[in-house]
């Protein structure tokens, strides 16, 4: 899977994430992952894999503005997707429970930069994994609205 578009516009938002404050990248963190499911056409399903990732994405919200820190998982959610990953049947939910399973182990210093770009890039992943791109190309990113929408989502919440 290539993401050279999303390498090339977000490498300049690097230096924009490094001055946000680690409540703040956390927040943008649990923010793009939520925008990102919500992009989806069709939804995530309602599978098991769907439940968990809402389920976590649901305790990372409840953090924002509060204490995530250390905030460990859900009892079993670690090996669930561990599985999911693994197995990757459904499309652009690998990469979401990737971008989710960040929001949790915090460590005291909070969320650092390069946490917050891992995250937006697994952001990235899933729509692109979700639009199922045929060739992978960089014009065939440029060519679809959803990759294009995704991009422009995340560095406006990088800007605030």
């Amino acid at each position: 899977m290539t993401m050279e578009l999303w390498d090339r516009e977000m490498a300049s938002a690097r230096s924009q994430i490094g001055q946000l404050a680690p409540a703040q990248r956390y927040a943008v963190a649990v923010q793009a992952i939520d925008n990102t499911m919500t992009s989806f056409d069709p939804p995530v399903p309602d599978s098991q894999a769907g439940q968990l990732l809402r389920r976590c994405l649901g305790i990372a919200r409840s953090a924002v503005g509060g204490n995530y820190i250390g905030q460990a998982l859900p009892d079993g959610a670690e090996e669930e997707m561990t599985a999911i990953v693994s197995d990757g049947v459904e499309s652009g939910v690998a990469p979401l429970v990737l971008a989710v399973a960040n929001c949790f182990g915090i460590p005291e210093s909070g969320m650092e930069a390069e946490h917050l770009y891992t995250v937006l890039n697994y952001c990235y992943a899933a729509v692109v994994d979700h639009e199922e791109l045929e060739e992978g190309t960089l014009d065939e990113e440029l060519n679809n609205q959803q990759c294009l929408s995704s991009i422009a989502m995340q560095k406006e919440l990088i800007a605030g």
